[in-house]
């Protein structure tokens, strides 16, 4: 039996980097064309008879039985070189793993989150509307509808928040939640009809003027008025001529009142279909205001005017007429309206005698009943 052969192993200065396959020097801890840490390739041993690479165990598994029993070092840096390998494929395997692991992590996060936005958020939202339009909160309700589009049936929801809303803030004269209505609510076509009503019902609810325009305690009345005309359009409905006259009274401009009513004439004729203004201008303390000027019957024939004249810049007014009167009797000091009569009065504003009794009709046609002969005259502005 032939003695086995020996393989030759060659010895090399140089390495494979095991990361981009570049021969490195055989001492080198990095690759210079990576940077990364060298893994040892070790020196590579052949067989004599027909050159191929052995085994770790020094075996060519092309000859077989041929191996090398002198050198052990040559042997210990293949099997070094082959286990450096399995690590590192089970480095590769671990890495794998824990990507497949965060993947599978992350996609059940993003399901969770995605089920919690479409079905848990709108629940709560829901829920916690609910709660908040039950107390009379109608701004954090009408909020969170908002949000829900048309979850269930948010969309109705948002419009009884719009309208409670409206009549709460009307009902309290909170000026301050009135402007958070104005800047937070979006009304369309479909709620201006109800809002107007509410308004209106406000308006002839309290028909006095001193209710409008009380300046010490009710002003705000006026001016949440004024601004929950404000969300509507101006041309709907009388809401342009509502502004005006709201804007005047919840800005405190309405005294003098004689100055008031004879510079806004014109536009308080508009706006007399108003209850709580015909109340206003027909008062006791406003009527003389309302008269201002000639009244006359149809014929001409008889007159009734109230004039006025300026004395050190303040206005006095006197009374001329050729209507049946009655005579002063003694006593008498000057004109006064009580109850929508024209009485005689003393220095101490008794009553000592009527004249005339006035219905009005609307602003330009009023009835003058006369005590002297019990007969009623028809007169026009």
């Amino acid at each position: 039996m032939s003695e086995p052969n020996v393989a030759s192993i060659p010895t090399e200065n140089t390495s494979i980097c095991q990361h981009c396959g570049v021969k490195v020097k055989a001492d080198a801890q990095f690759c210079p064309y990576c940077g990364q840490t060298v893994v040892i390739t070790p020196t590579k041993a052949f067989c004599e008879e027909c050159g191929s690479e052995l085994n770790d165990k020094g075996i060519c598994e092309k000859c077989s039985g041929t191996n090398i029993e002198n050198d052990n070092e040559s042997l210990v840096n293949i099997a070094a070189y082959n286990q450096s390998i399995e690590e590192e494929k089970s480095k590769k395997s671990r890495k794998k793993l824990v990507w497949k692991v965060f993947l599978i992590a992350l996609g059940s996060l993003l399901v969770l989150s995605l089920f919690t936005y479409i079905y848990v958020l709108p629940m709560i939202y829901y829920h916690q509307a609910g709660s908040a339009f039950e107390r009379q909160d109608y701004e954090k309700a009408y909020t969170l509808y908002h949000k829900l589009d048309d979850y269930k049936n948010s969309e109705s929801k948002i419009d009884d928040c719009i309208y409670r809303w409206a009549d709460y803030i009307l009902e309290n004269g909170n000026d301050v939640e009135a402007i958070n209505f104005k800047d937070t609510v979006i009304l369309n076509s479909m709620h201006y009809q109800s809002v107007y009503a509410s308004i209106w019902s406000k308006i002839n609810t309290n028909t006095k003027w001193k209710y409008w325009d009380d300046t010490e305690n009710n002003t705000k009345q006026a001016a949440t008025v004024y601004t929950m005309l404000k969300t509507l359009p101006s041309s709907y409905e009388d809401t342009a001529t509502l502004l005006k006259l709201f804007k005047v009274i919840s800005n405190g401009d309405i005294y003098p009142v004689d100055n008031y009513i004879r510079e806004n004439r014109t536009f308080l004729e508009t706006v007399w279909p108003i209850e709580f203004v015909q109340n206003f201008l027909t008062s006791d303390e406003m009527l003389r205001h309302f008269l201002l000027g000639n009244w006359t019957t149809n014929d001409g024939k008889y007159y009734f005017t109230i004039y006025e004249k300026d004395e050190k810049q303040e206005f006095v007014y006197g009374v001329t007429y050729n209507l049946p009167y009655v005579a002063n009797p003694p006593g008498t000091d000057h004109y006064i309206i009580r109850q929508q009569t024209l009485w005689y009065a003393d220095v101490d504003n008794n009553k000592l005698k009527g004249i005339f009794k006035f219905e009005i009709h609307d602003f330009n046609t009023m009835s003058v009943f006369c005590y002297r002969n019990n007969r009623t005259y028809k007169l026009y502005r």
